[in-house]
């Protein structure tokens, strides 16, 4: 071992003298923030994306739902569709206000999945769909893959 190495059972054994300081001034210039290590910060922009994609689309539920189903699926609402819809605009907002890496990272699978189904049975036929099925399995693989990073790192 190198003769920096502290010896003894303390709280710092084995660490380098100056690793404190070194990590003091790291987090300082990161802005106060671990998040700027390699890894982290894709992870994060992922996130954020994914955050800000589901809120947009949580107001749009909830304002004014036939555009998005229009869009989406290209069919109308009617009877009780439009109260479920803004029903799910609000979950989909509260997704997207409380993220959490592997919340989002299902919630993009799975949706990819359901929106995949739709369109392949012939139930959803809207202009965006294909699009939107991509976006939200690739931002379901870059989660994975940013979150696979990440524990490489902490590793």
């Amino acid at each position: 071992m190198s003769s920096e190495i502290q010896t003894g059972g303390g709280r710092d054994a084995g660490r380098r003298p100056n690793s404190r300081k070194r990590g003091a001034a790291f987090f300082e210039r990161s802005g106060g923030s671990f998040v700027s290590e390699p890894g982290l910060g894709a992870q994060r922009k992922v996130l954020v994306f994914s955050a800000v994609a589901e809120v947009g689309t949580g107001l749009v539920l909830m304002l004014d739902p036939a555009i998005l189903v229009r869009l989406l699926l290209g069919a109308e609402l009617s009877g009780v569709a439009p109260v479920l819809a803004r029903c799910f605009g609000v979950a989909v907002l509260a997704l997207g206000l409380a993220p959490a890496l592997r919340t989002l990272g299902i919630y993009n699978a799975l949706i990819a999945l359901f929106l995949a189904y739709l369109g392949a049975s012939g139930q959803a036929t809207g202009p965006l769909l294909w699009p939107v099925v991509a976006l939200h399995a690739a931002v379901a693989l870059l989660l994975i893959w940013t979150g696979r990073r990440t524990n490489a790192l902490v590793s």
